[in-house]
C-alpha cells in the first residue's frame, strides 16, 4: 500500500529558492532593529516589540503571498495543480516555506539581541521570541485565509489590510457619528481593539497579557485550518474572481458596503460643509452616498462590467432601506440611548464651570448621588443649552466598560431648572469649599503657575520650594476663611497649582483677590521673580 505523504521536498526547496529575497529583507531589518535595541539605544525592550508586530504584519502578509500566488493566474494554477503531488501535501509544503521565511528571520534576531543583551536582560528577550512567535502565526494564518478567499494580486493586500483594521476604524467612525446623533455621546475610547491585533499589540505590547498571545495564536491556526480546507475544495477557474469563494460573495459585498456607508459617507459628510447645515438629515445623505459607492463599485468589479443588473439594483435598494432605518432608530434615540443613568457608585464626574472650577468624585467635592443628579439635569437641557460655557462630562465603570458622555451647557445659574443652577446651589453650601479644596490640606504642591493682568509666572519645586509652601499656606488660610465663589474684584490673580495627592496628580485653578492671603503671597512671589530676572 502506497504512503501518503503531506509534504514535498523539491517543490520545498524550488520554492524557498525563488523567494529567497524574503529572507534578505527581513534579516536586513532585523539587524537595524536588534542593532539599535543595544544598551536601549532604541525603546528598549518594548521597541523590539513594536517592530516585530511590523515586521510581521508586514512579511507574513508578503510570504503567504508569495507561496500562493500561482493561484491568482488560470495557467499557474492548472500547472501547479497537475503536478503528481496531493492537494494537502502542495498547500502544507508551500505553508511550511512561507511560515520559515519569517520564522527564520525571528530566530536570527533573537541570537543577535542575545549577543547584545547583559545577562540581567536576557529573560526579556526570551519572552520577546515566545510571545512574540503568537502574532507571527495569526498574521501568517490570516494571510493565508485572504490568498484563499480572495483571486487576484490587487485585492489580497487590500482585503487583509482592511479586515486587519476594520474592527478599530468602523468603531471609531461608528462613535463619531453616533456622537453627531446623540445628545451627550462622546467617541471617548475605541472598545474592540482586540478584535484588531496589529493595533492592540503596538497599543499595548506586551502588556497585552499572555492570554491574549495564546488567544490570537489560536485564532491564528483556526485561520490556518480553514485555508487548508478551503485550498482541497478551491475550483481553479476561481482565479481572477474578487473574491474566489462564491458562498462569500453576497456577504462580501453588503459588508463592504456598509463599512463604504460608514466610512466613505462620513468623509464626505466633513469635507463638504453645506451638508451641516441640514444635519441630521445631510448626515443621512452622506451615508447613502458613500453606501452607494461602495456597492456599485464591488458590484462592477465582481461582474466585471459597468453593466448593473436589476436584482443588483433592487439589492441595493433594501441595503439602502436598512441602513436608513438604522440610521433613523439612532437619530430619534429609539433605544434611549441618552437617557440612560446607571445605577452605580463607580463614578468619576466632572463639572467645569468658568467661576466655580472643576467638581470632581475623584476629590470629593461631588457624592455620586450629586453626580447623578447633574447627569440628570445635563440630559434634560437637550436643545436648550444656552452659551455653552460649561461643560459637563461624566464616567461610569460598569464592570469593566466604561460609559462616557460629555454635555456643552450654559453657565447661566439664573436658568431654572438648569445644571448651572444646581451646581450653584451645591457651591453656597457650608461644605463646599472643604468638600472641593479639602485634598490641598494633605496635598504637596509641585509647580505653580500664577496669571496676573495676562502675565504669566511659573514656578517649581526644585528652585522655589519655600516659596510653594508658602504660597500653599496662604490658599489653605483663605479657604477656612470663606466661600471662593461669593469673591468679586476687577483685578483678581490666577493661581493654577499642580500638587501631588495621595499617589495622584492634581491640578486645580484658584482665584485670589485683594484682602486674601494667597493673594499676596502671589504678589510677593511675582515682585521676587522679577527682580531675580533683571
Amino acid at each position: 500500500m502506497q504512503k501518503t505523504s503531506f509534504f514535498n521536498v523539491t517543490v520545498f526547496k524550488k520554492t524557498a529558492a525563488r523567494f529567497w529575497p524574503v529572507y534578505a529583507v527581513q534579516f536586513f531589518f532585523w539587524m537595524l532593529a536588534v542593532s539599535n535595541y543595544k544598551n536601549g539605544d532604541f525603546l528598549g525592550i518594548n521597541g523590539l516589540y513594536i517592530v516585530s508586530f511590523l515586521v510581521d504584519f508586514v512579511f507574513c502578509a508578503l510570504s503567504a503571498f508569495c507561496v500562493f500566488n500561482y493561484l491568482f493566474g488560470t495557467k499557474s494554477a492548472i500547472f501547479f495543480h497537475s503536478l503528481p503531488v496531493r492537494r494537502e501535501s502542495l498547500f502544507l509544503t508551500n505553508y511550511t516555506a512561507g511560515l520559515l521565511f519569517v520564522l527564520i528571520p525571528k530566530l536570527f534576531a533573537f541570537l543577535f539581541a542575545l549577543l547584545l543583551t547583559p545577562a540581567k536582560g536576557t529573560w526579556d528577550v526570551v519572552q520577546w521570541l515566545l510571545l512574540g512567535i503568537c502574532p507571527m502565526v495569526f498574521f501568517y494564518g490570516f494571510a493565508c485565509f485572504n490568498m484563499l478567499i480572495t483571486g487576484t494580486f490587487f485585492v489580497m493586500p487590500v482585503v487583509y489590510t482592511i479586515l486587519n483594521f476594520a474592527a478599530v476604524v468602523l468603531e471609531t467612525v461608528t462613535r463619531i457619528i453616533m456622537s453627531n446623533l446623540l445628545y451627550g455621546f462622546d467617541s471617548y475610547d475605541v472598545l474592540l481593539t482586540e478584535f484588531s491585533p496589529i493595533c492592540h499589540l503596538i497599543r499595548h505590547g506586551r502588556a497585552a497579557g499572555v492570554s491574549y498571545y495564546l488567544i490570537i495564536a489560536a485564532v491564528g491556526i483556526l485561520f490556518s485550518v480553514v485555508a487548508f480546507l478551503l485550498y482541497r475544495k478551491r475550483d481553479i477557474e476561481n482565479a481572477r474572481e474578487i473574491i474566489a469563494v462564491p458562498g462569500l460573495r453576497g456577504a462580501f459585498k453588503y459588508l463592504f458596503s456598509a463599512g463604504c456607508a460608514l466610512i466613505l459617507g462620513f468623509m464626505i459628510f466633513e469635507v463638504f460643509n453645506s451638508f451641516r447645515e441640514f444635519e441630521p438629515f445631510g448626515l443621512w445623505v452622506c451615508i447613502v452616498i458613500g453606501g452607494a459607492i461602495g456597492f456599485f463599485g464591488v458590484v462592477m468589479l465582481m461582474n466585471k462590467s459597468f453593466k448593473v443588473k436589476k436584482r443588483e439594483v433592487l439589492g441595493f435598494v433594501i441595503f439602502t432601506a436598512i441602513i436608513s432605518a438604522v440610521f433613523l432608530c439612532f437619530a430619534t434615540d429609539a433605544f434611549g440611548i441618552e437617557k440612560i443613568v446607571p445605577d452605580t457608585d463607580k463614578i468619576t464626574a466632572i463639572y467645569n464651570d468658568p467661576d466655580i472650577g472643576a467638581l470632581s468624585t475623584e476629590r470629593g467635592s461631588l457624592t455620586a448621588e450629586e453626580a447623578k443628579e447633574l447627569h440628570r439635569r445635563a440630559i434634560s437641557e437637550k436643545g436648550d443649552t444656552g452659551n455653552g460655557k460649561a461643560y459637563f462630562s461624566i464616567e461610569y465603570d460598569l464592570n469593566g466598560y466604561s460609559l462616557y458622555r460629555r454635555y456643552s451647557l450654559s453657565d447661566d445659574a439664573s436658568r431654572p431648572g438648569s445644571t448651572a443652577e444646581l451646581i450653584r446651589e451645591m457651591s453656597l453650601r457650608e461644605d463646599f469649599s472643604e468638600r472641593k479644596y479639602g485634598w490641598l490640606n494633605g496635598a504637596v504642591v509641585y509647580d505653580a503657575e500664577i496669571i496676573y493682568q495676562d502675565n504669566y509666572y511659573y514656578f517649581n519645586k526644585t528652585d522655589w520650594s519655600k516659596e510653594l509652601s508658602d504660597l500653599a499656606d496662604a490658599l489653605r488660610e483663605d479657604l477656612k476663611k470663606k466661600d471662593r465663589t461669593e469673591n468679586e474684584d476687577d483685578d483678581p490673580i490666577w493661581i493654577r497649582v499642580g500638587a501631588s495627592f495621595t499617589s495622584k496628580d492634581v491640578t486645580e485653578m484658584f482665584r485670589a483677590i485683594k484682602g486674601d492671603a494667597a493673594y499676596d503671597a502671589a504678589m510677593a512671589l511675582i515682585k521676587y521673580k522679577i527682580s531675580v530676572t533683571d
